[in-house]
C-alpha cells in the first residue's frame, strides 16, 4: 500500500515538473515587450492637444486613473522639479494603500508630432511609449495614438503578464483619451474644466424625499436627508467612502424630488424604507465632471456647461446630474459659497 502511494507521489511530481517545464518553454516563444495602443480623434488643434501631452500638469491631470479605469479618491500626485537631462516627471501615490504608485517622465518630444515617456510601477517592469498626433486635413481636428511597451525581459510569468497587457490597461486608457478629449474641447463649455472619467463610486446609501418649496427649502430638505443617513450609518456600522451628493428633481406646482446619497465602503445589504434605499451604480460606466467653486445659487452654470458639452458631443445622457459637496460642506442658502463637483453620467 506504502509503495503504490509512493509510485503515484512521484508520478504527480514527474508530472507537475513536465507541467513547469512546458510552460516555461512555450513561454519561449511569447515576445518580450508586451504591446499596446489606443488611439482617436479629438475637436481641437495640434498645438492645443500638444500642451496638455508636454506640461506634466495638465498630463497629470488627464490621465488619472489610467491603469485601473476607476476614479480613486486615495490618489496623491506630486511633481518633481525639471530633471538634470531635461526630463519633466510627476509620481503618484494612493492613501492607505503603501507600496503603491509610480513615477511617469517625458523622455522626448518631437515638435506639433511626438512625445515620448517614461513609466515606472511599483511591482513591475520598466513601461516606455509614445503619444503620436497629427493635424486633420479641416486644421480643426487631431488624430492621436498612444502606445504603451511593457519591457517583459525573460521571466515567464511577465510573459503571460504581457499577453494579458490589451485587456488589463486598454479600458483604462479608452477613458484617459476620453479625458484627454474633454479636457481640449472645453472651449465651449462657459470657462469650466470637463472631464470624462468611471463613474467614481458603486454603492450609494440614498435618502429620497419629495417637499413643497412653499414649506421647505432645498437646503433644509438636503440637511435632513444628510442626518437621516449619518444616523443611520452609525446605527448599522457602515463606513462611507466619499462626500455627500446630492440631486435636485423640479416638479409641478412647486414640488422639488430631493435625493441625497452617502457613498459607501463597499457593497452592502440595506434595510430599506419609504425613504432610504441601496443604490448600485452600474460597472463600466462614465460621468462627464465640472467642478464649481462660488456661490450655492450659480451652480446651475456648472450644469448649463455640462448641458452644452453633451449636446456638442452628441453625448446620450441614462439620468440626471447631481452634485457632490467637498468634505461633506452643505450649503445652507443661496449665498452659501460651495465647493463641489457636479457630474452627469453620459454613453
Amino acid at each position: 500500500m506504502i509503495g503504490h502511494m509512493i509510485r503515484w507521489i512521484k508520478f504527480l511530481f514527474i508530472v507537475l515538473i513536465g507541467f513547469v517545464v512546458f510552460i516555461f518553454l512555450f513561454s519561449l516563444f511569447l515576445p518580450s515587450v508586451g504591446h499596446t495602443e489606443r488611439a482617436g480623434v479629438i475637436q481641437a488643434p495640434v498645438d492645443t492637444v500638444m500642451s496638455r501631452l508636454t506640461n506634466v500638469y495638465q498630463l497629470a491631470r488627464w490621465m488619472q486613473g489610467w491603469a485601473t479605469d476607476s476614479a480613486d479618491a486615495g490618489l496623491q500626485i506630486q511633481f518633481t522639479p525639471t530633471q538634470p537631462d531635461g526630463q519633466a516627471c510627476y509620481s503618484w501615490s494612493y492613501l492607505g494603500r503603501p507600496g503603491s504608485g509610480g513615477k511617469f517622465c517625458i523622455t522626448h518630444i518631437v515638435a506639433h508630432h511626438q512625445v515620448d515617456y517614461q513609466m515606472r510601477m511599483k511591482g513591475l517592469p520598466p513601461i516606455t511609449g509614445h503619444f503620436v498626433v497629427a493635424p486633420a486635413l479641416d486644421g480643426e481636428h487631431t488624430w492621436i495614438k498612444w502606445t504603451m511597451d511593457l519591457q517583459l525581459g525573460w521571466w515567464p510569468w511577465w510573459k503571460y503578464y504581457g499577453v494579458m497587457l490589451d485587456r488589463l490597461v486598454g479600458p483604462g486608457m479608452e477613458h484617459a483619451l476620453g479625458s484627454l478629449k474633454a479636457n481640449c474641447e472645453q472651449a465651449d463649455t462657459m470657462g469650466y474644466q470637463i472631464q470624462r472619467i468611471p463613474v467614481p463610486f458603486h454603492a450609494i446609501l440614498a435618502w429620497a424625499d419629495t417637499i413643497s418649496l412653499k414649506q421647505e427649502s432645498r437646503y433644509m430638505a438636503l440637511h435632513r436627508g444628510y442626518a437621516v443617513l449619518q444616523q443611520y450609518l452609525h446605527q448599522h456600522q457602515l463606513q462611507q467612502q466619499q462626500a455627500v451628493i446630492a440631486q435636485f428633481i423640479e416638479g409641478s406646482d412647486s414640488t422639488l424630488a430631493v435625493h441625497v446619497g452617502l457613498p459607501l465602503q463597499a457593497p452592502t445589504e440595506v434595510k430599506e424604507d419609504k425613504h432610504i434605499h441601496l443604490l448600485i451604480m452600474p460597472e463600466g460606466g462614465f460621468v462627464l465632471v465640472a467642478r464649481y467653486n462660488g456661490p450655492a445659487l450659480n451652480i446651475v452654470g456648472a450644469y448649463h456647461a455640462l448641458e452644452s458639452y453633451i449636446h456638442r458631443q452628441h453625448l446620450q445622457s441614462p439620468a440626471g446630474p447631481w452634485e457632490q459637496y467637498f468634505q461633506d460642506k452643505l450649503p445652507n442658502n443661496d449665498s452659501s459659497q460651495v465647493q463641489a463637483n457636479v457630474y452627469w453620467p453620459v454613453f
